[in-house]
């Protein structure tokens, strides 16, 4: 049996909860299960406390604290999934995980193998580092999703900051949007789900917002997922106005987990996100305009939510386990000139 080594940040540990916590438990529980797997992060406290929060199990996993002084070479196979931190490749096989190229300047060629999350992500690979990237798309607990009854409800999920050029969610202009739509669609109300991270920008988001919107800052997972299938709509404003790359989003996972819940995804038609086959607005009329639509059209709202679940199955820890082994496994091809 190989030996793994793999570094990783996005722990769960001290708070962080996201689409690279979720990421990285998918890959590590599948390794886990097939290869002798130690992880290694820059943590003294217990990591992966959260990854039941994301319907994965991962309480018998080996893990420990990086020392200072570490030798890679003791494994076969080395794996950084750290995201922002570029380690020395020194294991018989090097492989480097990508959610975005952040830094355009790192040298990555001493790694054998680099892994894009999405064909967005694989474009900027090849931009910024002149090489080619496998392509490993996130798994989604979709079977933990249920399609309840349906409320007048629309749900957003995303963390309260607000970063120049980064990541921002744009909270403030879907609830500018929602005020649009429910003069004309009624009593509906939007439910916005996430950390605050940033309490000045939190402070001018509740400002925006009226009665009809609502803030769920640390719901559980069955509260969560309920809250989610419940929802008719999901919104996602993240990459609308965003003046580089990295500020759109790298992939979709809460889109495919509303998709599973039956709450059919109306996302910013940027980045990765529409690679998960979710419906796509360009301007934030468009973003009214078509959620209005469907609530005035019952016979297309249910076949868009039909096919939204079916899709929604490509992306189960089953679909992405044989894609990943085989990433894993293959063997690295040399060139001729090293």
């Amino acid at each position: 049996m190989s030996t793994i080594a793999a570094y990783c940040t996005h722990t769960g540990g001290g708070g962080g909860y996201g689409g690279g916590e979720m990421y990285t438990f998918a890959i590590l529980s599948i390794l886990n299960r097939y290869y002798d797997l130690t992880v290694f992060t820059n943590l003294d406290y217990p990591a992966f406390e959260q990854a039941h929060q994301y319907g994965l199990k991962l309480d018998n996993l080996n893990w420990r604290a990086l020392p200072s002084q570490f030798n890679w070479r003791k494994y076969d196979i080395q794996i950084n999934l750290a995201h922002t931190m570029m380690l020395p490749a020194q294991a018989r096989r090097s492989i480097l995980f990508v959610l975005f190229p952040q830094f355009p300047d790192w040298n990555t060629s001493a790694y054998d193998t680099v892994v894009g999350i999405s064909d967005f992500t694989n474009t900027w690979i090849k931009r910024y580092w002149g090489r080619d990237a496998e392509l490993l798309t996130p798994a989604v607990p979709v079977e933990e999703f249920k399609v309840l009854p349906k409320k007048k409800s629309i749900v957003s999920v995303g963390r309260f900051f607000e970063v120049p050029g980064g990541n921002n969610k744009n909270h403030i202009w879907m609830i500018r949007c929602f005020k649009k739509f429910a003069e004309q669609a009624g009593d509906w109300e939007l439910h916005l789900v996430g950390s605050v991270q940033h309490k000045d920008y939190f402070e001018k988001v509740k400002k925006e917002a009226d009665w009809r919107v609502h803030f769920h800052h640390d719901l559980d997972r069955d509260e969560y997922i309920q809250l989610m299938g419940e929802a008719s709509y999901y919104w996602h404003a993240a990459g609308y106005g965003a003046d580089k790359p990295s500020g759109k989003e790298h992939w979709g996972i809460v889109a495919v987990e509303a998709m599973a819940a039956g709450a059919i995804p109306i996302v910013h038609n940027s980045g990765g996100i529409q690679e998960t086959g979710a419906l796509t607005w360009d301007d934030p009329q468009q973003l009214v305009d078509i959620t209005l639509d469907l609530v005035h059209n019952s016979e297309r709202t249910e076949v868009v939510q039909q096919l939204m679940l079916e899709k929604s199955r490509d992306f189960s820890l089953q679909c992405m386990e044989k894609p990943l082994l085989e990433i894993i496994e293959k063997p690295v091809l040399i060139p001729p000139h090293v």
